[in-house]
């Protein structure tokens, strides 16, 4: 595992890492990202916008933009012990009911793990979290248009944690959102890229995110209220919280 300097976030059993604002993640130009902790490449695809405001962010037209790394045991979790983390600002909707923040999964070839996403029903915006059963095609969800409504147009911190025992909880912006105590606790690991900003069907991107993603993490650990509060507060103040 690579070593992560930065910001003084939870470090325990970080995996994949990417930072538009690290020049070690982006160089601000090009279509070559960086996962900062084993330095596998991930590729901008269809023209994926950078801005340096904000300590740097990538832009998600909600069409065909999307980040892609090649899959890796790093990235799956069987145990079911993970957290999933990102800062981001939803600014609109494609039409659609999901739209996916981090996700790693190939529809067409049914290669799914998980999807963390920005969902859009009934005019509300909230945050979601998916994840499959290994041997089984059902999704375990966590999150919904009462618990975890967001507002567009705003930065949030969004982190979803599950213990590997049934347990699991999303926080937003440091608070507690929602919760489960039956959730998933064999997760499927797949022969599927990890994407940013959308979900792979084939060879075309789907679910396409609408927004700004500044930084995707993923970690290998359960997490602790507490350390949520502790990477919200690492970070709040780049994103003007």
């Amino acid at each position: 595992m690579g070593f992560y300097r930065g910001p003084n976030i939870v470090t325990d059993n970080l995996t994949f890492a990417l930072d538009a604002g690290s020049e070690r993640s982006y160089s601000g130009t090009g279509t070559t990202s960086y996962n900062i902790i084993n330095k596998e490449t991930g590729t901008l695809n269809n023209n994926v916008s950078f801005d340096s405001t904000y300590g740097g962010f990538f832009e998600f037209d909600g069409v065909d933009d999307y980040i892609e790394f090649a899959d890796s045991n790093d990235y799956s979790f069987t145990n079911a012990v993970v957290t999933w983390e990102a800062w981001v600002r939803p600014t609109g909707n494609a039409g659609v009911l999901e739209h996916n923040i981090m996700c790693k999964a190939n529809y067409n070839l049914n290669t799914r793990e998980y999807q963390m996403q920005v969902r859009y029903s009934g005019g509300i915006y909230y945050f979601y979290l998916a994840t499959i059963n290994q041997g089984v095609t059902s999704w375990s969800g966590l999150g919904s248009s009462t618990t975890s409504a967001i507002n567009l147009n705003e930065w949030y911190h969004v982190l979803a944690t599950s213990d590997g025992t049934g347990n699991a909880q999303m926080y937003v912006n440091g608070e507690l959102k929602t919760s489960s105590t039956s959730y998933n606790t064999n997760m499927a690991n797949k022969d599927a890229p990890l994407v940013v900003g959308a979900t792979i069907n084939g060879t075309s991107p789907i679910q396409e995110f609408v927004g700004d993603i500044s930084i995707c993490r993923l970690y290998g650990k359960h997490f602790s209220q507490a350390e949520a509060l502790q990477n919200f507060n690492a970070q709040k103040s780049r994103f003007g919280l």
